[in-house]
């Protein structure tokens, strides 16, 4: 219901409008027949006329007041799934209010003249005459609406002369009625009224675009800033397209108010968040390939992506499939950005359903990359189901790509695994990507993908122009962002044993509004690469970039973030580096000023229980906050014959803690294996100060089994030690994310 009354309402009024040109050819008919015995129904279905206009041009003054109105239940309602269901009651009590008065009106239309018919002796046949008469206005009228009225006039103003016309009619049959009754009293009567109506709706109902283009149903703003720049808005097809630059510089597009890009063209600002989506998604699958002639790309969006993939210049043409016109017209103000997208030869754009396209051609594509709107938009669900990615790869060259974006907000990780169980299984090899902290990115196909990814392609010309815009300026940079390879997104969509979605089941549908509602996001798979343990790089995922490599600081992917913080912990603790110490946030610089002091607290008389709980808490987020970013190099000094720890004697038991964190450091599963083996069998015998790192041992011993392939080991350690381990928070999630995982090595 939300989707009428302010998401997609251009197909309910497309259904409006059809019902006027279904009245016009009915009134038509009636005219025809003229009913002289009685004009009562004539007169009666001339008032249902006027009345569905009147009714039309108040859905319109409704539509203009609902932002408020849904504005004020998002406000009001918590986030929770007892306030989505009081959203969806408040919005479906909206969209009733828009729609019903007209639809009543609309549908009392044909069972009356049917009546009227019938009474004036015109038989059964005149009933089939009623039906057909109404069954080709509908057609007619939605077409006219989707494809001339509502794209040349726009939605107020196709609306407010559908409604004129309508009210015209029963002008006209009232005054059929009045010449024979000689009454034209009714006659001004109906014309006043539908003057008077017209002109309500012309100058006093106001179709803002900074409201229109507001989202209030996801973000509770009734409006835009005031300060924003509108540079377009038109209402398509199938959508209203608005693109603007907000008070910030930041031009974004949107679709039905929900952005789907932006860019930012304040130079003094970082690019947005969409920026090394947009061309990762051009970029990456290039890395893949050495040489595809052939590329497709579903949905235009900004055009970044098809314009990044065109500064390949192997491409020989790239075909973008997007369904509604407006969407290429609107993104023309992002101008040079998107360039090549317009101007080169190679690029074609092409107006049509993505599914369409596909079934109507026989071509096949080295590359395709589907960049659908979020999955809670009604209809872009079936492009992540389990039908769409058994008919894709049909499309696809032997060698051929496919890249899929995932939005990971306003959804959550069972609904994340729905997507993964319906892809997972119609591919040979899959790689996921983080392109920020919420967009995952999903390299597909039919052939082993790692023994053909080369980097270095991307970092020359163009493309590394593209890639540096936004901080990517190495092959470590890039390699960094991989978080998943098949076996690794398997476990993680069995963790969760959710079903695939499909369109016999389409559980995205149905299920993605309530997330995005609660404002939800798929957390544990954001939180892959910042996890506390270095679990990709014991999966096999990932390394970690060499301690020479400063990683981008745009803040666009929090684990680059995170590195670049533990190079400045490095510098402090290890070289004394007093501006690395400014570089971090003042709580960091506050307990790193501790750890350079801990020299003073080991040798507090008495309180060695005190002091080694506290060294070992701090000595397990030390680890927690560099180990997972900085190789055996970057931890010499560090966690590796530690040359800050100045301890003349250490609390009891902490030697055993600094050995382990030196195996890990090392990479050594063996040492790993042995020194974790060791720790929990001796829990009962272990101080109370050390047992909050029973957690960290019970990792390091998985871990350190898995890197020696002992897979079967690694899973019967959970039955062995998992009662005695505290299994919560981020650890807990690893335990059952390595089990999903070794599952599928039994």
């Amino acid at each position: 219901m939300l989707s009428l009354a302010l998401g997609s309402t251009l197909h309910a009024f497309e259904l409006m409008l059809g019902s006027f040109i279904a009245g016009i050819a009915l009134g038509a008919l009636w005219i025809r027949g003229r009913a002289d015995r009685t004009d009562a129904p004539l007169k009666l279905v001339a008032l249902l006329q006027i009345l569905m206009g009147l009714t039309a041009l108040m859905a319109l003054a409704f539509y203009a007041g609902a932002f408020a109105w849904v504005g004020f239940l998002m406000e009001s309602l918590a986030r929770t799934d007892g306030g989505y269901s009081l959203f969806n009651l408040g919005t479906a009590a909206i969209a009733i209010l828009i729609m019903l008065p007209t639809a009543f009106f609309a549908g009392t239309t044909l069972p009356l003249f049917t009546v009227a018919l019938l009474r004036d002796g015109q038989g059964e046949a005149s009933i089939g005459r009623v039906y057909a008469f109404n069954t080709i206005g509908a057609i007619v009228g939605v077409f006219a609406a989707m494809h001339l009225l509502i794209p040349v006039l726009g939605l107020k103003l196709a609306l407010v002369l559908a409604a004129l016309v309508d009210m015209a009619i029963g002008v006209v049959i009232l005054r059929i009625t009045a010449v024979r009754d000689r009454d034209l009293a009714g006659v001004g009567a109906g014309v006043a009224v539908a003057l008077l109506s017209i002109l309500f709706a012309v100058t006093l109902v106001t179709f803002d675009p900074l409201r229109l283009s507001s989202g209030v149903y996801r973000t509770g703003n009734v409006q835009l800033d005031e300060e924003t720049e509108l540079l377009f808005y038109r209402d398509g097809k199938t959508a209203s397209i608005s693109t603007y630059l907000n008070p910030g510089g930041t031009a974004i597009i949107a679709t039905n108010g929900k952005p789907d890009a932006s860019l930012q063209f304040n130079d003094e600002r970082s690019p947005t968040i969409d920026e090394p989506t947009m061309i990762a998604l051009g970029a990456l699958p290039l890395a893949y390939l050495p040489h595809p002639d052939s590329a497709a790309v579903i949905g235009f969006g900004s055009g970044m992506t098809t314009h990044t993939l065109l500064a390949d210049s192997g491409l020989e043409r790239v075909d973008t499939i997007e369904i509604e016109r407006e969407v290429i017209n609107g993104a023309r103000w992002f101008g040079e950005r998107v360039a090549r997208a317009y101007e080169d030869p190679r690029s074609n754009v092409i107006i049509d359903d993505a599914k369409s396209y596909f079934a109507g051609q026989k071509k096949r594509y080295d590359l395709i990359i589907s960049e659908p709107s979020n999955p809670w938009i009604s209809g872009v669900g079936t492009l992540f189901s389990k039908e769409f990615y058994q008919f894709i790869p049909h499309y696809l060259s032997d060698d051929g790509i496919f890249l899929q974006w995932l939005q990971l907000y306003e959804i959550d990780d069972r609904l994340v695994s729905s997507v993964l169980n319906a892809m997972v299984p119609a591919f040979a090899d899959i790689n996921g990507y983080l392109s920020n902290n919420g967009d995952l990115l999903l390299v597909a196909s039919q052939r082993p993908l790692d023994d053909r990814l080369d980097y270095s392609r991307l970092f020359e010309g163009e493309l590394a122009e593209e890639l540096s815009h936004v901080g990517v300026t190495s092959a470590e940079h890039l390699a960094f962002r991989r978080v998943a390879d098949k076996k690794l997104l398997a476990a993680f969509a069995r963790l969760y044993g959710y079903r695939a979605n499909s369109d016999y089941h389409p559980v995205l549908s149905l299920e993605a509004p309530r997330t995005r509602f609660r404002g939800l996001n798929a957390q544990q798979l954001i939180g892959l690469p910042t996890h506390n343990l270095p679990l990709l790089e014991w999966l096999g995922v990932r390394e970690v970039p060499s301690l020479g490599v400063t990683m981008p600081d745009h803040d666009h992917f929090s684990a680059d973030t995170l590195s670049n913080d533990a190079r400045l912990i490095r510098s402090f603790l290890v070289h004394d580096d007093m501006e690395a110490l400014a570089g971090l946030e003042t709580g960091m610089q506050a307990w790193m000023m501790e750890l350079r002091a801990i020299g003073s607290i080991c040798e507090q008389d008495g309180n060695d229980a005190v002091a080694g709980e506290w060294l070992v808490r701090r000595l397990q987020s030390l680890a927690e906050l560099t180990l997972p970013y900085l190789d055996r190099e970057g931890l010499s000094g560090l966690l590796i014959e530690p040359v800050w720890l100045n301890c003349e004697s250490l609390p009891p038991g902490i030697d055993r803690v600094l050995a382990l964190l030196d195996a890990n450091a090392r990479r050594d599963a063996e040492a790993m294996v042995q020194l974790g083996r060791h720790w929990l069998e001796e829990l009962e015998a272990l101080p109370e100060s050390l047992r909050q790192f029973d957690a960290y041992a019970f990792a390091s011993l998985q871990l350190g089994l898995i890197g020696q392939e002992r897979y079967s080991e690694a899973a019967e350690i959970e039955k062995e030690f998992g009662a005695q381990v505290e299994a919560t928070g981020e650890y807990g999630f690893a335990r059952s994310l390595l089990l999903a995982w070794l599952d599928q090595r039994e």
